[in-house]
């Protein structure tokens, strides 16, 4: 008896420790707004952000003209058709179908070259890939494909924890070619490549251009319930969330699936999640210490798109 009571002093701060850093039971929410209650409010700031400015027929011609001689073809047709649309004109048709036929041809020449940096790069030869992308741009401006060239010149800017599991480029960024489901939305959760504490804030922007931020304390992540949230000031512009929208289709966004460093020996971390919202489906994609391309891609003009809003 004197044994045992002697092994359970020398191994009580063992089981004190266990028991300190023991993962708790999810608790039940209790307290503050319900989800219904959050949902109900988020539609009431929704509905007193500003609305986008009305422009006129004139105007979205114009500035359609605009960026198209300055190598945004797609938003300069999207424009273009929305005047068109609005104004039905004989002569800006004629002039629309011409646009749009030398969108054709732009797009048909940077995607040759396209096609030649990626044989290269499937060769090994990533100066040359990186090369041809780069000539390739100038003819059609890609952000994804941007994002493409800077990791072949500097593919030591992965995390060094980091597996490579994918280096593809995104096809061509058309934004003429992709029209925004009703139902769109795309939101951001970033991870931790170790556990921590600290709070975690998730943003999602939707068709109509409001981002929505939404924050969680990680200490409190396992009390279980919603989360503080905030709406943008201002909303999106409807361009860039077009863009975006476009952007997971080049990427092949629901092709992607979770990603995680093969034979990782850490337990611990939260992936950085994608989740995409579109056409009644709904798909997430998520890494951790794991690096993909084309998750990246998206991610990075997901970044820049909400950045300042």
């Amino acid at each position: 008896m004197k044994k045992a009571f002697i092994l359970l002093i020398f191994l009580g701060p063992f089981f004190a420790s266990s028991v300190l850093f023991a993962s708790p039971p999810v608790r039940p929410y209790s307290g503050g707004p319900s989800r219904a209650e959050i949902d109900a409010q988020l539609q009431r700031e929704k509905e007193a952000l500003p609305p986008y400015p009305v422009k006129s027929p004139e105007e979205l011609w114009r500035e359609g003209e605009s960026l198209f001689a300055k190598k945004h073809y797609g938003e300069g047709v999207v424009l273009m058709r929305a005047s068109v649309k609005a104004a039905p004109d004989a002569g800006r048709q004629d002039r629309l179908a011409r646009y749009e036929a030398e969108l054709a041809q732009e797009k048909k020449k940077a995607l040759e070259i396209r096609d030649q940096g990626k044989n290269w790069q499937e060769r090994g030869s990533m100066g040359k890939a990186a090369a041809a992308y780069t000539s390739s741009l100038r003819i059609w401006p890609d952000p994804l494909l941007e994002s493409h060239v800077q990791y072949l010149n500097s593919p030591g800017s992965v995390k060094s924890d980091a597996e490579i599991v994918e280096t593809l480029p995104c096809t061509i960024l058309d934004v003429s070619a992709a029209e925004v489901p009703v139902d769109f939305s795309l939101e951001y959760a970033p991870g931790m490549n170790q556990s921590d504490r600290r709070t975690v804030t998730r943003e999602e922007l939707f068709r109509d251009g409001r981002l929505v931020r939404y924050s969680k304390s990680r200490i409190s992540l396992r009390q279980d319930g919603p989360p503080q949230y905030t709406t943008a000031p201002k909303r999106v512009p409807e361009m860039a969330v077009r863009q975006l929208y476009a952007a997971t289709q080049a990427c092949s966004f629901n092709e992607l699936g979770s990603y995680r460093k093969a034979n990782d020996s850490n337990k611990w971390g939260t992936p950085w999640r994608l989740t995409l919202k579109a056409g009644g489906k709904t798909h997430t994609a998520q890494v951790l210490r794991a690096y993909v391309s084309r998750f990246e891609y998206v991610l990075a003009l997901f970044k820049k798109t909400v950045e300042g809003y």
